[in-house]
């Protein structure tokens, strides 16, 4: 401070210069607007290269300012273009940019560069923190309209909103100055959003209406919005209802429309109808987007029945549905086996002229796979094409999928091996639901080698792909491979659902490893997980097969903790077995058991 304090004394010209408005307005937009008929682009690059040359010479040298004119030409070093890229260079350097602009100030010629160019100079190279520096260390005040520019442009470029919200404090206790501009502050709010930081979306609105600016449907757009980010949908409804009330403003159906999807995700469908009804209430008519996600909402939580009915309903009330209201009904419908109605459904659209894209005939073919009519999918996938559609990754996913699920596993073999041919990659999806195939259909060299070339190919196997691998391996019995392919999947950070410890303890039993199996077991307890019904069951009859009734017991004492009960069959076989038993704990074994 010592230093820049000796800086502002030695400035010969004293305090910094006030210009015309003319002049101002002149300056502040000169290094933005380039002449091309006199200058061109050789004399901006020719600029550039000076402006780099300065920032290096004030970078090294302890003393500068007596010496820099002699060392470059006047026309160069003045002009606007090469003083906003300096600026920009040094905009990382406070103590160097404000040394500059000192030495502008002193040096005749300095009514050229007003302290709004500056600034407007360091704003366009968001060197937000050096502007603060200088509009501090200067005390200067530009006018009004520069430094509602300066804050209007913070708010949209900076890169760090907290620290953009801290420089308009700051500019609020040195210069008594806050954004009067509404869309300065709504633009912060809107970032604030799509960053996902509702915090900061409450201190600015917070400090906006400390200023005394009113908002408008953006703003109100805003806050509803992080009230629904955060699930206080009931909070935001509130504030929708108070603000129609009031009648200052009526909230615009967008902002009604994320409150309906806020309602919808959580499955609260009262409030969705109370949302519906106010828009109505007010004179704010639900638009097809509104019921799009209504529809959508349904469909999402298996309620496709119940989405057909609305879907049904508001075209009678004058709505008209486009290809993707058609698209998302007909994906909701056939995912819950409902195949006839969404053929309905795709039969209407073509009735009304609506021409389908690539999503709209791939839930259809998703459609007629699961329903298992793998003819009728083919027919709709060459439909597709022929309607000049691509196929893509996701389409031939869907067809691999469907034919492997419908024990079709050679034709989606060739389907598997075409697709580089077709100029698609396939992904790590593609060879799970390949893997897949294989191990549903038994194939398991198939799965493995296929497994093997997945790697080398450097693809990231996902976490179902590995479950459904050591599910079959231990199905068969090769637990040594099962265990193989767990091991990989941790070594790559992946997390084993809790079904997979299920399937080893299993795999272990059926070769009879009934101590290893236990020990798997006790670990799944200690580490808080559940395991099936079926999984305890399958250790005590191991245990018991093994002679083991103790061991088979404590399993079975575990079990009941766990809150399931003995089956009926596996019981009789256990008392069968006890009963059986020649020493002296039998009768304590079998009371036990029986008690239960």
């Amino acid at each position: 401070m010592a230093a820049m304090r000796h800086l502002l004394r030695s400035n010969n010209n004293g305090y910094l210069y006030c210009f015309s408005t003319h002049q101002i307005r002149r300056i502040a937009t000169a290094d933005a607007t380039l002449d091309h008929s006199t200058c061109g682009v050789k004399r901006q690059k020719k600029l550039k290269e000076v402006a780099r040359r300065v920032c290096d010479v004030i970078r090294r040298r302890p003393t500068w300012e007596s010496t820099l004119l002699s060392e470059f030409p006047q026309e160069d070093l003045l002009h606007p273009s090469c003083i906003a890229e300096i600026f920009r260079r040094q905009s990382g350097n406070a103590l160097l940019t404000l040394r500059f602009y000192l030495w502008l100030s002193s040096h005749q010629g300095a009514n050229r560069f007003s302290p709004e160019a500056i600034l407007s100079a360091l704003s366009k190279a968001k060197a937000w923190k050096a502007s603060l520096h200088f509009l501090r260390s200067t005390k200067c005040r530009p006018q009004t309209s520069s430094l509602e520019s300066f804050a209007a442009r913070l708010c949209e470029e900076g890169n760090d909103l907290e620290e953009s919200l801290e420089t308009i404090l700051e500019l609020k206790r040195v210069l008594d100055f806050s954004p009067s501009l509404l869309l300065t502050w709504n633009t912060a709010l809107s970032r604030s959003l799509r960053i996902g930081r509702t915090d900061l979306v409450w201190r600015f609105y917070e400090e906006m209406i400390n200023c005394g600016i009113a908002g408008d449907a953006t703003t109100i757009r805003c806050i509803a919005q992080a009230f629904c980010k955060e699930g206080k949908m009931s909070e935001a409804l509130e504030l929708l209802r108070d603000i129609s009330k009031g009648g200052v403003m009526t909230p615009d159906a967008f902002t009604f429309n994320k409150l309906v999807s806020g309602f919808c995700r959580a499955k609260n469908y009262e409030k969705v109808s109370e949302t519906l009804h106010l828009m109505i209430q007010i004179g704010c008519k639900p638009t097809i987007f509104t019921y799009q996600e209504v529809i959508y909402g349904l469909c999402r939580n298996g309620m496709a029945g119940e989405a057909y009915r609305v879907f049904n309903d508001i075209k009678y009330r004058g709505y008209v549905h486009n290809v993707f209201s058609y698209t998302m009904m007909i994906d909701g419908l056939c995912k819950m086996g409902q195949v006839e109605h969404a053929r309905d459904v795709w039969q209407e659209m073509m009735r009304n002229g609506l021409v389908p894209n690539e999503y709209t005939y791939n839930v259809v073919v998703y459609g007629y796979c699961k329903m298992g009519d793998m003819d009728e999918a083919k027919k709709m996938y060459e439909e597709m094409l022929s309607r000049g559609c691509k196929e893509s990754i996701v389409s031939c996913n869907t067809m691999i999928g469907g034919l492997c699920s419908n024990g079709r596993i050679d034709e989606a073999w060739e389907w598997f091996e075409r697709m580089p041919d077709r100029g698609i990659d396939r992904d790590s999806n593609t060879y799970s639901i390949m893997i897949q195939g294989f191990c549903q259909g038994g194939r398991m060299k198939e799965a493995l080698d296929l497994y093997y070339n997945l790697l080398e190919v450097g693809l990231q196997p996902r976490v179902a792909f590995y479950t459904r691998m050591i599910q079959a391996f231990c199905e068969e019995g090769n637990v040594s491979m099962a265990t193989e392919i767990l091991n990989d999947m941790v070594s790559r950070g992946l997390e084993p659902l809790v079904i997979t410890h299920d399937y080893m303890i299993s795999g272990h039993c059926r070769r009879g490893d009934a101590c290893t199996a236990m020990g798997l077991l006790w670990k799944m307890l200690k580490g808080k997980m559940r395991p099936r019904c079926a999984t305890f069951e399958n250790l005590v009859e191991s245990l018991s097969l093994a002679d083991r009734a103790g061991d088979a017991l404590r399993v079975l004492d575990a079990m009941y903790k766990a809150g399931y009960v003995l089956g009926t069959s596996l019981c009789h076989s256990l008392v069968g077995r006890l009963c059986s038993e020649n020493h002296q704990h039998a009768g304590e074994h079998l009371e036990e058991v029986l008690g239960r």
